[in-house]
């Protein structure tokens, strides 16, 4: 059986992304969660720390706004999902920027984020894009 893809994610304590961290890491891929420092002591993520240290995921210290700490974790794995917030999607070419850097990351770019409650239907707006759970994205890694 091949060695399965260790995956970075970027934004992983955050609303969508401890999903993200959660699902990668019962598919049994080695899981990193770059965190930052203020992050892991922080009493409000506490729950969200545990429960990935109870699925064995790595911390990897760091932020979106390091450059070397994110060129240094992206080095270390094979794919990079990045989960940031809304207010931090622009700055998702800070990540290109490492990735370029770091050289060993193929790119994908998939986007979670439509509400369905606002009456728009995701096949509207993006007619030629496969729709898949997380679990289908993370298994095309393998």
């Amino acid at each position: 059986m091949a060695e399965k893809s260790k995956i970075l994610i970027i934004g992983g304590t955050g609303y969508i992304g401890k999903f993200i961290v959660e699902a990668s890491a019962n598919a049994g891929h080695p899981t990193f969660a770059l965190v930052r420092e203020s992050t892991v002591s922080n009493p409000a993520k506490a729950n969200i720390i545990e429960s990935f240290k109870s699925h064995g995921v790595t911390f990897l210290l760091g932020d979106l706004y390091d450059h070397e700490s994110l060129v240094k974790a992206i080095k270390q794995v094979d794919v990079v999902i990045s989960t940031v917030g809304h207010a931090q999607l622009g700055d998702q070419v800070k990540i290109i920027a490492a990735i370029k850097e770091a050289g060993n990351i193929k790119g994908d770019h998939t986007n979670f984020e439509i509400e369905p409650s606002f009456g728009v239907e995701a096949s509207e707006l993006y007619p030629d894009v496969k729709y898949t759970t997380v679990d289908e994205y993370l298994n095309q890694f393998v």
